[in-house]
């Protein structure tokens, strides 16, 4: 099933003439960069369909990972009590032009394995890093 998606993310790729000098291959997604096109290119299996996205960090001012809660009603109908439950791990996209942020979900509780958080964020990091600096020098370029 993973030959799947990796075959639909090259496929995808491929039509928009993207090459990757990094590309992650997760369980239900695939990410890959194009540095020298500044593209991100992010393939999703959801059950039987997949889902693309391209961002283009020529326009991104900030990327970083977040971890994002929601809040559940732990109480009754007449006396409610919220708590917060950890949600999901994105890395966010913020826009130069202040357009709505861009979320990519590394882990989303209920979808991913419980066991498979601690990597997935370790990888949600490493790519929120890399993004930065490459962000960053865009930046000092541009200025």
């Amino acid at each position: 099933m993973a030959g799947d998606l990796v075959g639909h993310f090259n496929e995808l790729s491929e039509r928009d003439n993207l090459s990757f000098t990094r590309k992650e291959i997760m369980e239900n997604f695939v990410v890959g960069l194009d540095e020298s096109c500044k593209k991100l290119f992010v393939v999703r299996r959801t059950g039987d369909r997949y889902d693309s996205q391209i961002i283009d960090l020529k326009e991104i001012r900030k990327c970083s990972m977040k971890k994002l809660y929601k809040s559940i009603n732990m109480g009754t109908v007449k006396k409610k009590r919220y708590e917060s439950r950890f949600d999901k791990i994105v890395l966010e996209f913020n826009y130069f032009d202040n357009r709505n942020p861009i979320e990519i979900p590394f882990y989303e509780s209920g979808v991913d394995h419980l066991s498979d958080k601690a990597d997935l964020e370790q990888k949600a990091g490493s790519w929120a890093a890399s993004l930065t600096q490459m962000l960053n020098m865009n930046l000092k370029n541009t200025a």
